[in-house]
C-alpha cells in the first residue's frame, strides 16, 4: 500500500514538476541565445567604431608621396601640394666631444664635402640597390617630413607612399621592400606603402585606393 501511495505521489510530482522544468530550460536557452546575440552586437559596434575612428584619423593625417632616385629625392604633401625636391645628401660632422652631428641635408650638404671633420653621404647611392645607408636615409626622410609639416597647426603622423624610381630591374626583393617601408615608419610615418610602377598623379592621388590596389592589409 505504501509503495503504491509513494508511486502515485511521484507521478503527481512529475506532472507538477515537468512543465516548470521545461519552462526554466526554455528560459535559460533563450537567455543564452540573447547573450550570444548581444555579444555579437557589441563586437560589431566595436568594429564599426574602430573603422570610423581609423577613417576619420586617416582623413586628418597628412599624406606624403616620396619619390627616390639615386641622386634626387622628391616629396609632395598631397593636401597642400607643397614639395621638397633636393639632392639626397647629408653632412655629418664630429664635434669636440667626438659626437656625430648632422650639419646639413640636401644640396647644401653637398657643398660641405671639403669641410674639416665632415663626412658627406648619399645614402641612396649604391651600384646594386637604392639604399646604402639606412640610418642616414632615415634622417633625410625625418628632415623632409618635418620641413613639409612645420607650418601646420596640428601635426599628425603621416601616411606615406614610397616610390623607388630606379634600380628596379626584376622588381624589389622582399628585403628591399621591407627596408623602404621601415624607412618611412622610422622617419615618423604612422603607415607606409611601397609602390612600384608609373609616376602617380598628385591631383587624383588617393592613399586608400593605392593601398587597396597593392592588396595591403
Amino acid at each position: 500500500m505504501d509503495t503504491y501511495i509513494h508511486q502515485k505521489s511521484w507521478e503527481v510530482y512529475q506532472i507538477i514538476e515537468d512543465p516548470f522544468v521545461e519552462e526554466i530550460r526554455s528560459y535559460k536557452k533563450n537567455m543564452l541565445k540573447f547573450g550570444n546575440n548581444l555579444k555579437r552586437i557589441v563586437v560589431d559596434l566595436r568594429e564599426k567604431e574602430n573603422y570610423m575612428f581609423k577613417k576619420i584619423f586617416n582623413n586628418l593625417s597628412p599624406v606624403f608621396y616620396i619619390q627616390i632616385w639615386e641622386n634626387r629625392i622628391k616629396a609632395t604633401e598631397i593636401t597642400s601640394g607643397n614639395t621638397y625636391d633636393e639632392k639626397p645628401f647629408i653632412a655629418i660632422k664630429k664635434n669636440s666631444k667626438g659626437e656625430k652631428i648632422v650639419t646639413a641635408i640636401g644640396s647644401s650638404a653637398e657643398l660641405l664635402k671639403k669641410e674639416l671633420n665632415t663626412k658627406v653621404i648619399n645614402p641612396f647611392s649604391h651600384p646594386r640597390t637604392l639604399i646604402s645607408n639606412f640610418v642616414a636615409a632615415e634622417k633625410i626622410l625625418q628632415h623632409i617630413i618635418h620641413t613639409l609639416s612645420k607650418h601646420k597647426f596640428l601635426v599628425l603622423s603621416p601616411l606615406t607612399v614610397i616610390h623607388p624610381m630606379e634600380k628596379l630591374e626584376g622588381g624589389l626583393t622582399q628585403i628591399e621592400h621591407r627596408a623602404f617601408q621601415e624607412l618611412a615608419l622610422g622617419a615618423g610615418s604612422r603607415e607606409s606603402l611601397v609602390y612600384q610602377g608609373s609616376e602617380l598623379n598628385i591631383y587624383n592621388f588617393d592613399y586608400n585606393d593605392i593601398k587597396k590596389n597593392l592588396n595591403e592589409p
